[in-house]
Order: structure tokens, then sequence, then C-alpha cells
């Protein structure tokens, strides 16, 4: 599927759904809460490097929708990262997600009270988080340029859960779980609220 193609079923779905939903006002609290709990004033610790490297996502959707692949970003200087992943099957079915993460709470394990009395950790470079974040999802199916296949949006709130290893000063590995309800836009039928947790491996390289 061409960008160009991708772009006009893109605006077309704009134009008649969500355009709508949004003049219908039923997204108007979920966007409220996206606002609210990505603008939090607590930071965790955080480098000043930015960073970008892959991720390998379970999602857990069905048999033929398992895993999906994309990259990882790290903002330098605040605990903001972001992701894009990506599912094609056929040419006839995508899916698509991109995410934004705020970190709000994160230490190094070994100084977390129940794990800082155990000398087998005092030394380990594994930090872990907690946040809050947007996902989006775009789902195409059999969409074409003709509009003849159909097309799902959904919007909803993440709330990542992790752990980061500092395997070098330049190389972090991390392995984190989502929970996200989100609320999905179908182009036909009835739209809905569906709840899926992410769960994804990744690495990134700092510079």
């Amino acid at each position: 599927m061409s960008l160009k193609c991708l772009i006009k079923i893109w605006s077309l779905f704009w134009k008649t759904s969500i355009k709508k939903e949004l003049h219908m006002k039923k997204l108007i609290p979920l966007l409220a809460l996206i606002a609210v709990f990505t603008t939090g004033a607590a930071f965790a610790d955080h480098s000043d490097s930015f960073g970008i490297g892959t991720i390998v996502t379970y999602e857990g959707y069905d048999v033929w929708a398992l895993f999906g692949y994309g990259i990882t970003l790290k903002a330098p200087y605040v605990p903001v990262f972001a992701g894009a992943k990506f599912y094609f099957f056929n040419p006839y079915r995508t899916i698509m997600t991109f995410t934004a993460d705020y970190h709000i709470f994160g230490m190094p394990l070994s100084n977390t009270p129940l794990i800082k009395k155990i000398s087998l950790f005092e030394n380990l470079k594994l930090d872990w988080y907690a946040g809050l974040g947007i996902d989006y999802q775009l789902y195409l199916y059999n969409a074409k340029c003709d509009y003849t296949g159909y097309s799902i949006h959904g919007i909803g709130i993440r709330a990542p859960l992790g752990f980061i290893f500092h395997a070098t000063e330049k190389i972090d590995v991390f392995l984190e779980a989502a929970p996200t309800p989100y609320y999905g836009i179908r182009q036909y039928g009835e739209n809905f609220i569906s709840v899926y947790t992410p769960t994804g491996l990744g690495v990134r390289f700092l510079f």
C-alpha cells in the first residue's frame, strides 16, 4: 500500500467517522483524560542521551496478529518515549500502532525497599519504571484506494510498566507491558470500547 493511498484512506475516515465522533462529543472525556495523565509533575531519573532502537511486541489480537515489529525512541533530558509498530500480514490486512509515553516513576531496582537488602542485586544495572501515555491504532482490512474495504481507528490510554537493563553506557535493553483501554471507531458498524496489553522486548542505542 502506497503512502498516497494511506493518506486518502485516513482522510476519508476522518471526514466520515472521527470528525463525526468529535462533533458528538463522544471522545471529549477520553481526550481530556489523556491531557491530564500525560502532563505529570514527577520525573523519573533520566539521562540526557537521545535513544533509538527496535522493539518486538506481542499484541495478542488473534492467531494471525501475534507479533509486531517497530522502532522505539527516547527523548533526551525528559522521560518521554515514543514507538511505532507495524504488522503487514498480506496486501489486504495491515495494523499500525503509534505510542507516546511519559515515565512518571522510576529508580534502580536495587533501591527498592524489598530488593536493596539483597546483596545479589547491589550492583545490578537494572531499573524499573511506570508511566502513562497515549496509544493510536490504525487497522486496515482490504482497504484499497477505491475504499472497498474498511478501517478501524482506536485511541487509548497506556499504563506502561517495565524494566530497563543498562547493558553498557550506550545500550539499554528493556521489557515492558502496557495495559491499554481504548475507544475503537469503525468505519462501518458500531464503535466499541476494549482493552489490550501489548508486551514488548526491545533495545535502544544511546547517543
